[in-house]
This record gives C-alpha cells, sequence and structure tokens, in this order.
C-alpha cells in the first residue's frame, strides 16, 4: 500500500501535521517516512482556496456546496457539503464513505484522482471552526484518506493519500458564495 499526503499549504489556507515549518513560515510537505529536506517529494508546496460555488447543487438531495482548493487549478482537491450544515461547529466523521449524502471529496494530484470508497479504508474529517459574518471569514479543517481511483478501477496494488488538518480560510466573496442559502 502507497501513502501520498497531497494537502499542505502557510498559515492562511491549510496546516498539516505531516509537514514542517520552513524558515519563512511555510509548511513543506513531505510522504510520511521520507526525509524532511527540500529535494523530497511535494505534491502541494503551498494551497489556497482556489474557489467556492456560487450554483444550485445537490448532495443527497439537499443544496450544497463545494470548495475547491489545492496548489492550482491542475493540483485540487473539491470537497462538498450540505448547505444545511454550514455553521460554525460543524463536524461530521465518514468512514468509507458511510456518510456519502452529506459530504464528498475528491482530488487531482495533477497525475491521479483519489476519492472516498465504500470498498477501502478510507475517511473524511471536516469541521468548521469559526464563521464570522461581520468580517466574512471561515475558517475550517479537512482531514482525508483517500485513494487512487485508477488503480482500484484496474484491480492494482491500492495507492492512498491523505489530506492531514489542513485549516481552510474561505473569506470575500467565497465566504458570501458558502454562506448563500439557496
Amino acid at each position: 500500500m502507497n501513502k501520498k499526503v497531497i494537502g499542505a499549504g502557510v498559515v492562511l489556507s491549510f496546516l498539516f501535521v505531516v509537514g514542517v515549518f520552513s524558515e519563512k513560515g511555510e509548511t513543506v510537505v513531505v510522504p510520511k517516512g521520507a526525509a524532511v529536506n527540500e529535494d523530497s517529494a511535494q505534491l502541494f508546496q503551498k494551497s489556497e482556496v482556489i474557489r467556492v460555488s456560487d450554483f444550485e447543487q445537490t448532495l443527497g438531495g439537499k443544496p450544497a456546496v463545494s470548495i475547491a482548493f489545492g496548489e492550482s487549478d491542475a493540483k485540487w482537491c473539491d470537497l462538498t457539503v450540505q448547505r444545511a450544515s454550514v455553521s460554525q461547529g460543524y463536524k461530521i466523521i465518514s468512514e468509507q464513505s458511510e456518510r456519502y449524502e452529506e459530504i464528498s471529496i475528491s482530488c487531482n494530484s495533477g497525475e491521479s484522482l483519489y476519492v472516498s470508497s465504500a470498498n477501502h479504508k478510507t475517511s473524511i474529517i471536516f469541521e468548521i471552526l469559526s464563521l464570522d459574518n461581520q468580517n466574512k471569514k471561515a475558517e475550517a479543517l479537512i482531514s482525508a484518506n483517500l485513494i487512487n481511483s485508477k488503480r482500484v478501477a484496474k484491480n492494482q496494488t491500492d495507492e492512498f493519500a491523505e489530506i492531514n488538518k489542513a485549516r481552510l480560510v474561505i473569506t470575500g466573496q467565497n465566504f458570501d458564495n458558502l454562506t448563500k442559502q439557496m
């Protein structure tokens, strides 16, 4: 079983246990068990919220919102939750897609698509830490263990990737999109 780290960032975007802080305050992400140095394989040097959906969509038959985050339009994750769940203190834990009607995530590493699966040891933990309407700022924490969809489809050895306690900071228009009632 192979494992890759697919999310990381700076204090303004994400925070992660499997990384170390550089002198510049950035988070450098390395695969578990790898040596911590500048030459280590890294998928996301810095991650930011790319966009929050502002269109009508559903998850489990209920209005939903998606948060796209990552390094670029080529390396990203897309997290979708029901709009009714968007409130301070909301927390969901889903193992092996058991709560697929309430939360969904997929991540594109630029080479592979990682997803949650009902048939594999995957998980998602998502928590909204704060929701400040006055300052238009939300903070959330996401951890996930996902599987490479291409390798599963071909019945190859499982390859997992993880996001470990990534801190999402959502501001401005993205905050408005997150909190919009539809």
